[in-house]
């Protein structure tokens, strides 16, 4: 179990682990963390965000875009040499907050159910 887990506990604490996989998220239990294929899970959410206030909701923009939301519009997507679809980003913009926002729907994803 990661020390995190151990310090606070499983119910507040769980990795997640960015896999390439043909699953959108599973658990794994020898490993003891979540999963999640990384463009499936973030495809889900720009979806979830296109939609709109019924599937995904943040502040205003006017308070989050600065600090939150601006490195998010340096992901773009593109397809590898074996025709993958990947989400990249400009390495001059991190791109964090957006990832943040990814792990705490993935966690809404396995508590909320």
């Amino acid at each position: 179990m990661p020390i995190a887990s151990k310090v606070f506990g499983p119910d507040k604490v769980f990795p997640i682990n960015y896999v390439n996989s043909k699953v959108h998220l599973r658990y794994d239990r020898q490993g003891g963390f979540f999963a999640a294929d990384r463009t499936m899970i973030m495809d889900t959410l720009f979806l979830k965000m296109k939609v709109g206030k019924r599937y995904f909701e943040t502040p205003a923009w006017s308070i989050t875009a600065a600090p939150f939301w601006s490195d998010c519009l340096s992901i773009f997507e593109e397809e590898t040499m074996a025709g993958k679809r990947v989400f990249r980003h400009d390495e001059d913009i991190p791109d964090d907050s957006f990832h943040s926002v990814v792990f705490g729907h993935v966690a809404h994803m396995v508590y909320g159910r």
